[in-house]
């Protein structure tokens, strides 16, 4: 943050660049962070929910979009923060898991420069948003440390564990951030994991258990392993809602599916965000330490010199 910042009015922010506002808007959410300020707002959000989500409905059947709910088995705990564990599929799905959400929740958001001078960022502002440039770590800690904030107010929270759209073919859920349970740890929050799967227009949810994480980590005992233990349980978790989700999809077979069909579906998703691009979903994708990306696993076939002892490797199934 810059040592001279001073917070400005919402019309002088009107007058800047789009460069000047972004790091108008990261140098005012550290300024919040630092003088401790209380989030304002929350009551006030959580009683005109009900209004934003039959706009949302209306804006899902307008635009020809179905949403159906496969199951829920959560509880509402009136006494504890919730914080929503979303599957990340899409430009679309944020408003479909708003719309099913028996409470206000803040969105946990990445990529606030798309969202200024908006009619998006209108709407994540009346719901209540938390921004974050993923690429700053200064601005990371930041959106971790503002959450936690909410959720000690008795604000509860939307997050994409994942970091960015899950489009790869073998994988139902990407490796988790770990920021969801430091979240969930210090400040007794409950999580309520949530899957989604899109087919054509149509998109499909699955709500779980909720899930606890005092069950991985008992109290004074948070440390990388057990953090590291409880976000494995939440993926392992999101990952069979996921599944449930395909089970009842009456869909082809793998095998009917080329890899022309596969990579029409993930530029036909892409189309729909033109910020996101392979390389973008790539670069935020978590990596855990132990974890060999699908496309680096087969690098070594490009490099292969064929021959009768090797052919077995480049052999179609």
């Amino acid at each position: 943050m810059r040592k001279d910042f001073k917070p400005v009015s919402k019309f002088e922010t009107l007058l800047m660049t789009r460069e000047e506002l972004i790091e108008y808007y990261r140098d005012l959410r550290e300024y919040v962070y630092l003088e401790n300020k209380k989030i304002k707002g929350i009551k006030v959000r959580k009683a005109i929910y009900p209004i934003i989500k039959k706009c949302l409905k209306v804006q899902r059947k307008l635009n020809g979009r179905d949403l159906k709910i496969l199951g829920n088995k959560a509880s509402i705990i009136k006494e504890r923060p919730i914080i929503y564990s979303i599957s990340h599929i899409g430009r679309f799905d944020l408003e479909s898991v708003c719309e099913i959400l028996p409470t206000n929740a803040y969105m946990f958001c990445g990529d606030p420069e798309t969202m200024y001078r908006n009619l998006d960022g209108l709407v994540a502002e009346i719901n209540g948003a938390i921004y974050v440039d993923t690429d700053s770590k200064t601005d990371r800690h930041v959106a971790k440390e503002m959450a936690i904030r909410l959720l000690n107010q008795g604000g509860n929270l939307l997050i994409y564990p994942e970091g960015t759209w899950n489009l790869e073919e073998c994988r139902p859920i990407l490796p988790l951030y770990p920021g969801i349970i430091e979240m969930a740890y210090r400040t007794n929050a409950t999580i309520i994991p949530i899957s989604l799967e899109q087919y054509g227009d149509d998109f499909v949810a699955n709500i779980g258990e909720n899930f606890e994480v005092s069950k991985y980590i008992p109290n004074g005992s948070y440390n990388k392993e057990t953090e590291a233990k409880a976000k494995s349980a939440l993926r392992d978790v999101m990952a069979s809602l996921k599944w449930e989700i395909w089970e009842n999809a009456n869909t082809t077979q793998r095998n009917e599916i080329s890899s022309a069909n596969y990579e029409e579906i993930v530029d036909k998703r892409l189309s729909e965000f033109p910020v996101y691009t392979r390389e973008v979903l790539k670069h935020r994708t978590y990596r855990e330490k132990n974890e060999t990306p699908q496309e680096e696993v087969y690098q070594f076939v490009k490099k292969l010199n064929p021959s009768k002892e090797n052919a077995f490797l480049l052999r179609k199934k």
